[in-house]
């Protein structure tokens, strides 16, 4: 599965693994926001929370089938103000910035859970990625070194 960050740029232009840039920035919007097209969505854009209090990644899902649902790790996560939601489990998802693409593991959750975005990337996101958020500026700086 791939999250688009546009239509021009070709997802599989350049990996993760094989890129040569050690670093790069992307907008972010005043909330904390990055909207990227997904796949296998019907809306054009998604919204996914930047939550550096979130320890764990995850995107609502309304499919059925997940062909690379890991049942395995489904858990319980604690999370206010809603209580106790339970995820699905977990599957790796390629996320496209321009020509750069990098994989990252999200924890499905049904899109029945009421959230005002469709996922949230959270510090093992920027953990990973080695992530600055510039809130004047309103950018993340991801470096892949």
């Amino acid at each position: 599965m791939n999250f688009f960050c546009d239509y021009e740029d070709s997802c599989s232009a350049t990996s993760y693994e094989s890129s040569v840039r050690s670093s790069m920035q992307w907008p972010i919007s005043k909330k904390s926001v990055i909207k990227l097209p997904i796949g296998d969505r019907t809306k054009p854009y998604s919204s996914l929370l930047v939550a550096t209090g979130s320890a764990i990644s995850f995107l609502a899902v309304n499919r059925k089938k997940l062909p690379n649902l890991r049942h395995k790790d489904a858990m319980a996560w604690k999370c206010n103000p809603d209580g106790i939601v339970h995820t699905l489990g977990t599957a790796t998802y390629n996320l496209c910035f321009g020509r750069t693409t990098i994989k990252h593991e999200f924890h499905l959750v049904h899109n029945l859970v009421n959230l005002e975005y469709d996922g949230m990337l959270g510090c093992d996101f920027v953990v990973k990625y080695g992530c600055s958020i510039n809130f004047e500026r309103y950018l993340i700086t991801m470096n892949f070194d």
